[in-house]
């Protein structure tokens, strides 16, 4: 291989390695270290307009997100400026949308009109695991205050996202979301419904699943007063998740219920 060629090759290998390991710090929330390494990939000469968008974007995010100092204003700006460039046919626009709304929901105070906007278009867009995210997050925002009219606005919202099909990759938190929203409303019928459901959508970690069937079968005995349904999540509960200290008190409440019945 010619020493020219070879050269070139082994510098594109660095300014790759630089995002690479950028990224890494960007996980590890070494913010310095990440914006030092983003900035060193921009400044590369040999660095091609892939990874230099990605380092323009690790930056904004790491503007956006680093503890002490975060700064959601700039990050806001950041992004604009990005979308301003790339236009809204780019790949990445509805990702650059997502990351802009929810700079502007991270704002004190938050800047809601734009936070919703961007976040209406990620959820009109193709991209369902975007929309989902996008949905999650505009919900959020919507109750942050949670007074008894922005509860009921924030759970007719996630009825229609969850009716509609948006975002369906999501569909498990909207409804854990839902489902807080109910129990606040004092509707413990929907909320075991909207338990329920995100027990079906999946999704979750075993821990969760198992905090997911107590409650169904929690609110099923003690405040629906529904025995037969009650029974099904405690027997689930000993039979799915056995390794859980609960189990045991399943167990003997599927003896109590049963033995209730006779």
């Amino acid at each position: 291989m010619r020493p020219l060629l070879l050269s070139l090759l082994l510098v594109q290998t660095v300014a790759a390695a630089s995002l690479d390991s950028a990224w890494i710090e960007y996980r590890f929330q070494n913010w310095r270290r990440a914006d030092e390494l983003f900035g060193r990939v921009l400044r590369d000469r040999t660095a091609d307009a892939r990874d230099r968008l990605a380092a323009r974007i690790g930056q904004a995010l790491t503007v956006q997100y680093r503890m002490p100092g975060a700064r959601p204003e700039k990050a806001a700006a950041m992004y604009r400026a990005l979308l301003g460039e790339l236009g809204d046919t780019h790949p990445l626009a509805l990702q650059l949308r997502l990351f802009l709304g929810q700079s502007c929901a991270q704002m004190r105070p938050a800047d809601t009109l734009q936070a919703h906007a961007q976040f209406d278009s990620v959820i009109a867009g193709p991209d369902a695991l975007l929309a989902g995210q996008a949905v999650v997050d505009r919900a959020r925002l919507m109750v942050r205050t949670p007074t008894p009219e922005a509860i009921a606005a924030t759970a007719e919202f996630l009825d229609r996202m969850l009716a509609e099909g948006r975002g369906a990759p999501a569909a498990g938190a909207m409804h854990e979301l839902a489902a807080g929203l109910a129990a606040a409303r004092g509707d413990l019928r929907a909320a075991r419904e909207h338990v329920m459901r995100e027990l079906d959508a999946g999704g979750y970690t075993q821990v969760a699943r198992a905090t997911l069937l107590i409650q169904a079968a929690r609110l099923s005995e003690t405040a629906l007063r529904d025995t037969a349904t009650a029974l099904v999540y405690y027997r689930r509960f000993v039979s799915e998740v056995p390794w859980d200290t609960r189990a045991y008190f399943c167990s003997l409440k599927v003896k109590e219920l049963e033995g209730a019945k006779r």
